[in-house]
């Protein structure tokens, strides 16, 4: 066991190594899709946590209008904090960028764990095979590895709902109350991190009630509930003693649920925000309050919450069966993975699979000092780049060549010339532009037009008006008097001898920038080169498996193939969890990440069916040995 246990927990370790590796160039740029929840909510809290001297309880007096402390639960701001004290300086300000290496080791170690939990409580129902399977499934998951780098709680609450429901199944084999409790425990700290898994513990309550012997349902039950109700409870007092009001864990079900209900009302009907900046400023125009337009929790935060929940539910009440069509098709929208269909408006399911190179690996700090490997002014860049749209525009406007795309939301606008390039060579393309109108995407391409070695907003500024001006009304707002922007772009030439600057148009067309010069310096040969086989090993496993069709469709047989099997106790244990999610999460706004950990549990039935599978074809093929050895012996006879 500790042999198979150290396997899969390399594997999985080993496998979000490799992303998080691949992620380097665009942790460089603190891209939004790794760092924004600990930017924007966590780390704010952790640094008001520090200032106030407690952790939960502030010491210093709060105002009761201002309900942003009660947008998330304090566990993950609590974990930055630790992390602060343990590897910050004393006396200095903590910087986020300090602790997020720690918080990717943590999370990392956190996934790789989950991936032996999955073996144990597959081992539990099944044969060590499927478990086995089961276990590399979670392990090479390019959803599991991607989102362990995300700065947010949700892969870290994996873990013990995981722990849940191993525990469970120890209390149906072996009745003990120290596994319901811990059970208990296990969901009220998952809670700690993230509060969607409030409505879990009576769910799992009633499964452990309805599987152990009579005489100990009611006990047990009631063990595991209160058990998860103690461990939240010191958050349910927090909120009590300095709100005033009885918040379980935090608010935000009200943004969640009309956002939600915004998103799918295609005809906008109802008239509902649409995001957060829709939220607040409708609120400000609703009630006349311009104070409600700059946050969504302050002023009178909780009541506005409150107020939100109430007009989401007004719309169910009167659509009932419409609500009940959009949370089924949210359900199924859950169990998607990767694949090429269109992504509904709230939740993006694909997850990039492992490059067959490794990225870029070095500090953009590493170009100071060193010759340009190539330069061009942008007089050069005009005379040997080509138009890529009829309808783009290209002109030298003094020193600058100014690029205006067409109408065509992320069209090619505008290519150089190809750039000669080493081989398995790190390069940092650093850009001198000036703000232009609306946004332009900068794609550093290869030979092959549908390779990306990397991807850069060049610039997402306002849109020019009429009416727009300067600080002061008296002069004309004019760009052209903004200061040069520098833009450092890294990326890794990869097996590429040759590359190219290819500029699109972001989601609106009718972009306009102006480029002064473009230089491209050598940083170094790419690091991690030993990784390139385990690569060619993995990243074809991943595109060719973790697809929406053929998972859904291992999951549905491993179902099936249960319930024909009468193995009543498995098939309620494994769709627990998913049950769960799919039908309370799908009555709220959902984005993939708050959802991870019914996968864990989906990804078990479909080692069953691939385990079956691969059984049938063993035994075919022993059948077809046996057929052809009779018929051998007979003509030899």
């Amino acid at each position: 066991m500790l042999v198979v246990g150290a396997l899969i927990f390399v594997v999985a370790f080993g496998t979000r190594f490799l992303y998080w590796q691949d992620s380097h160039a665009e942790l460089l740029h603190k891209k939004p899709v790794y760092l924004g929840p600990a930017t924007t909510f966590y780390y704010p809290q952790a640094i008001a946590m520090l200032d106030s001297g407690g952790m939960l309880f502030p010491r210093q007096p709060v105002d009761g209008d201002d309900a942003t402390l009660l947008a998330h639960p304090p566990g993950y701001s609590i974990l930055i904090l630790t992390l602060f004290k343990m590897f910050g300086e004393q006396g200095a300000t903590p910087d986020l960028s300090q602790t997020v290496t720690g918080l990717h080791v943590l999370q990392t170690l956190s996934d790789a764990v989950a991936a032996i939990v999955v073996f144990l409580i597959a081992g539990e129902l099944f044969s060590a095979s499927v478990a086995m399977i089961a276990a590399m499934l979670v392990s090479l998951s390019p959803h599991f590895a991607f989102y362990s780098l995300l700065l947010s709680p949700d892969s870290l609450v994996v873990l013990p709902i995981l722990l849940t429901i191993y525990l469970v199944i120890r209390a149906i084999r072996q009745p003990r109350l120290v596994y319901v409790i811990g059970a208990g425990v296990l969901v009220g700290l998952s809670c700690w991190l993230r509060a969607n898994a409030l409505l879990l513990a009576p769910l799992v309550a009633l499964a452990v009630a309805l599987q152990v012997e009579r005489g100990k349902r009611l006990r047990y039950a009631l063990a595991l509930i209160a058990a998860t109700l103690i461990t939240i409870s010191p958050i349910t007092i927090r909120n009590l003693v300095v709100f005033h009001h009885f918040i379980p864990l935090s608010l935000g079900a009200g943004v969640t649920l009309i956002e939600g209900l915004a998103n799918v009302d295609e005809e906008g009907r109802f008239s509902l925000p649409h995001d957060d900046r829709e939220v607040t400023e409708s609120e400000a125009e609703r009630f006349g309050r311009p104070d409600y337009g700059d946050d969504l929790f302050k002023p009178d935060g909780i009541q506005r919450d409150q107020a939100r929940f109430r007009r989401g539910l007004e719309v169910v009440r009167a659509h009932p069966g419409w609500f009940l069509g959009v949370m089924l098709k949210r359900g199924l929208s859950m169990v998607r993975y990767n694949d090429f269909r269109r992504q509904g408006p709230e939740m993006l399911t694909t997850a990039p699979s492992l490059s067959g190179s490794p990225n870029f690996g070095h500090e953009l700090e590493d170009t100071n000092g060193r010759a340009a490997a190539w330069t061009s002014p942008a007089s050069e860049l005009l005379a040997e780049g080509s138009l890529l749209s009829p309808q783009a525009g290209i002109s030298l406007e003094g020193d600058a060549l100014q690029i205006s795309g067409d109408a065509a939301a992320y069209g090619g606008q505008f290519a150089s010339a190809r750039i000669p390039a080493r081989p398995n060579t790190d390069y940092v393309l650093r850009l001198a532009l000036r703000p232009g109108q609306g946004s332009m995407d900068l794609k550093v391409g290869s030979a092959n037009p549908r390779v990306a070695l990397a991807v850069i907003p060049v610039l997402a500024s306002r849109k020019v008006k009429s009416n727009d001006t300067a600080d002061t009304a008296a002069e004309p707002y004019n760009r052209d008097r903004l200061p040069i922007r520098l833009l450092e772009v890294p990326f890794a030439s990869g097996n590429n001898t040759e590359v190219r600057l290819v500029f699109y148009n972001g989601a609106a067309g009718g972009a306009v920038i102006k480029i002064n010069r473009a230089d491209m310096f050598e940083v170094g040969p790419t690091p991690f080169q030993w990784t390139r086989p385990v690569r060619a090993l993995i990243g074809p496993l991943q595109k060719n498996l973790f697809k929406t069709d053929r998972l859904r469709g291992l999951i549905m047989i491993g179902i099936i193939l249960l319930a024909l099997a009468w193995r009543w106790r498995a098939l309620p244990v494994l769709l627990l969890v998913p049950a769960y999610y799919m039908g309370v999460q799908s009555a709220l706004h959902t984005e993939y990440r708050y959802i991870l950990a019914m996968h864990y549990f989906l990804f078990i039935l479909a080692a069953l069916s691939l385990y079956i599978a691969g059984r049938l074809m063993a035994h075919g093929a022993q059948q077809a040995f046996v057929i052809l050895k009779n018929r051998a012996q007979h003509w030899r006879a």
